[in-house]
């Protein structure tokens, strides 16, 4: 009688994942864990202590590929384990940094930034010790992409010298060491080229994905080369150059469907929205951001909901779509999103606000317009993030143009901050936004004085006309303040009625330049 053959154990192999992850080959990685786990590996993975070596890499590599495609609690559920534990994964010695650095990778998807800088700095420390250059470099990367989200501009740059630094060594010192150096360079300059772009530093950004689309589209890391894409077309759109942005956005949604990224599905349609909104294309932008909404619904991503209502409310916003209840409920659901402690979204927040003080010019509510804008404005201020200060001052400076909500002086002040911030950087959309500001101050028929320090201060001028021209200009400021109002003006500043008019008689000589000159 034939002996019956014995079932085979199914095995876990972490070799398969952790060489093509080494040099950033993605697609390989991605399909030796679909050929592992179709052999079991799972099965195999519940019969060993927690404590396994084997065990812990296989479970670390196996949720970077899940956090790669987007399956954030697929990966979150193999760490957690770890997450209970720490020290199981964090202080064994035969564990790689790569395996020790997802969870910093953890505590990143839940957008717990602190706590995974906290994570891959202690990793960083530990190959500091060993001299290990390429896991030093692997944790700062990891400590750099967590402070872009916070965002920290100043420890970003930091960590990205650091990091391209030990790369480099590497490259020089092991030139034949197989660890995907270009591939490693490559994410850091994705990260800065992206904070970049969100700081409104247009050519930095352009520069640093440039070098880091020619580096990583020789690696098998099509997530990131997707990424860089998606960038450079928000870039592009930002410039004014609608078709390129289309093909670069277009093209970097043809990965993410393959992957299924879903967030990131959503983004790329969000953003070809946004470009065909800019285009002046409304069917299309509403068609776009319908589909991104849809998604972002679908897998319950509030923090993504968020950002699409924003350019939902601004669809609302155009004649061809207009619609100020929608414009409005999409302005009020995205700044509620934004505010909730799990998804928590100071851009979002600022957005939004932008978003609705528009919505509120439309309905004529000027004083809730203008709250609306201060609220962006100092959230951006506290945030120090020049690109949406520019906004919120654009905003309002636009807001003390109008007719019915008429002040110049106050138009002028936002429109001075705005050049303060300005660079030949920024985005042509606000640059076009900073012009009409401009022209509409000059064309101003109102006689008031739109007063600048150039115009008080000038060559040949003595201390005794800059003196004169001031109060001059606060002259005409009080009578502005208070709708010429004589005792309101003297009340204002400190003088009795007949000292009132002494002060206008001799200051009609000093009146400086009046904005329809």
């Amino acid at each position: 009688m034939k002996k019956q053959r014995q079932p085979q154990k199914p095995t876990i192999a972490v070799q398969p994942l952790r060489d093509p992850l080494r040099l950033g080959d993605f697609r390989a990685a991605l399909q030796a864990l679909e050929t592992l786990l179709a052999d079991g590996a799972f099965t195999a993975l519940g019969t060993l202590p927690v404590s396994d070596v084997t065990r812990t890499e296989f479970s670390a590599y196996a949720a970077e590929l899940f956090f790669y495609r987007g399956e954030n609690s697929r990966a979150c559920e193999l760490l957690e384990p770890y997450v209970a534990k720490p020290d199981l994964l964090l202080m064994s010695d035969e564990i790689s940094p790569r395996a020790k650095l997802q969870l910093s990778e953890y505590y990143y998807s839940l957008r717990q930034f602190q706590q995974a800088i906290v994570i891959a700095d202690e990793v960083a420390k530990q190959c500091i010790v060993k001299k290990d250059l390429i896991g030093t470099g692997e944790s700062f990367y990891y400590v750099q992409r967590a402070y872009s989200r916070v965002p920290d501009y100043e420890k970003i740059e930091h960590y990205h010298d650091q990091a391209l630094e030990r790369f480099a060594r590497v490259g020089i010192d092991q030139p034949e060491e197989p660890v995907g150096v270009e591939w490693r360079i490559g994410q850091v300059l994705l990260v800065s080229g992206f904070a970049h772009y969100r700081a409104g530093d247009l050519t930095r950004a352009t520069a640093l994905l440039c070098t880091a689309r020619w580096l990583l589209r020789k690696t098998g890391d099509f997530l990131n080369i997707a990424n860089v894409e998606q960038s450079f077309g928000c870039i592009l759109r930002s410039q004014g150059v609608y078709d390129e942005s289309l093909r670069a956005l277009e093209y970097a949604q043809r990965y993410y469907k393959q992957v299924q990224d879903h967030v990131n599905i959503s983004r790329v349609s969000m953003n070809i929205g946004r470009t065909y909104l800019g285009v002046g294309d409304a069917n299309q932008a509403k068609h776009h951001l319908q589909d991104a909404y849809s998604v972002a619904q679908r897998i319950q991503h509030t923090r993504q909901e968020a950002e699409v209502l924003i350019w939902l409310s601004w669809l609302y916003q155009t004649d061809d779509c207009l619609d100020l209840k929608e414009a409005e409920r999409c302005a009020q659901e995205a700044i509620h999103a934004s505010l909730k402690t799990e998804v928590k979204s100071d851009h979002a927040f600022i957005e939004g606000k932008l978003a609705l003080g528009h919505c509120r010019i439309h309905q004529q509510m000027f004083k809730r317009a203008e709250d609306n804008f201060m609220n962006a404005l100092d959230k951006a201020q506290e945030l120090s993030i020049p690109k949406l200060e520019m906004k919120a001052h654009l905003s309002l400076a636009e807001l003390y143009c109008l007719p019915a909500y008429k002040d110049l002086h106050q138009a002028v002040r936002h429109h001075e901050k705005v050049q303060n911030l300005c660079s030949p950087q920024c985005s042509q959309d606000l640059c076009d936004r900073s012009d009409k500001v401009w022209e509409i101050i000059r064309a101003s028929q109102d006689k008031v004085f739109v007063v600048t320090a150039d115009q008080i201060v000038g060559e040949g001028v003595g201390l005794k006309e800059v003196e004169q021209r001031f109060q001059a200009w606060a002259l005409e400021r009080a009578s502005e303040a208070t709708r010429g109002r004589r005792g309101a003006m003297a009340e204002m500043l400190k003088l009795s009625r007949p000292g009132l008019d002494k002060m206008q008689q001799r200051l009609a000589a000093h009146a400086m330049p009046t904005t329809d000159d």
